[in-house]
């Protein structure tokens, strides 16, 4: 973990090993078939506060990216982080502190709400996120067409709130993401 301006703690370093155990069960095989790319199964870093679990997180996320880029030779697919709006600043000044640059290990860091950045992924002004029985499609943000305003453009780190995820949350399930993130988990209060 030399690489990075922070260095972990012994507690920090046992919990990155243990997500990584997780994470790295999607990359078994260098043929990456699409059920296997996520890291399938749910990992809770729940300890007290102040003990690190946003940077604990965080570099367990690059050593995952840095595993991904080096199996796979392309970028992973993107990551959500989904938080309350006034952690929204924080997680991306812990990426700046953490990896002594605004984006870290992620090609970009996009703040996806509607009083930051989320505008400039939708297809039109007007467009709402609705899903249709038995088939879901996305009018409201422009996912997975794999250009810049691709919100879940591959390698993107991408930080957005609980309200945002529950509006435009057909938008989000139909999107292709590599991990999620849920800072304050409490927030999820409605299993849908």
């Amino acid at each position: 973990f030399s690489q990075y301006v922070g260095q972990p703690m012994e507690h920090q370093e046992e919990a990155i090993r243990w997500l990584l155990g997780h994470a790295k069960r999607a990359l078994k095989n260098k043929d990456i078939v699409p059920d296997q790319r996520a890291w399938g199964a749910g990992a809770l870093l729940a300890d007290d506060m102040g003990l690190g679990k946003s940077f604990t997180t965080l570099i367990a996320l690059a050593e995952w990216i840095r595993h991904w880029r080096n199996v796979t030779r392309t970028e992973p697919p993107a990551i959500l982080f989904v938080v309350p709006l006034s952690l929204m600043e924080n997680w991306r000044d812990e990426i700046e502190k953490a990896f002594g640059n605004p984006t870290g290990p992620f090609l970009r860091v996009v703040m996806a709400q509607p009083d930051f950045e989320l505008h400039h992924y939708r297809r039109s002004p007007g467009a709402i996120d609705i899903a249709e029985p038995g088939n879901v499609r996305e009018f409201g943000l422009c996912f997975g067409d794999g250009t810049e305003r691709s919100l879940d453009l591959p390698g993107s780190c991408v930080i957005t709130t609980y309200q945002t995820l529950r509006d435009y949350r057909f938008s989000v399930a139909a999107a292709e993401w590599g991990a999620a993130i849920f800072d304050e988990a409490q927030n999820i209060k409605n299993p849908n």
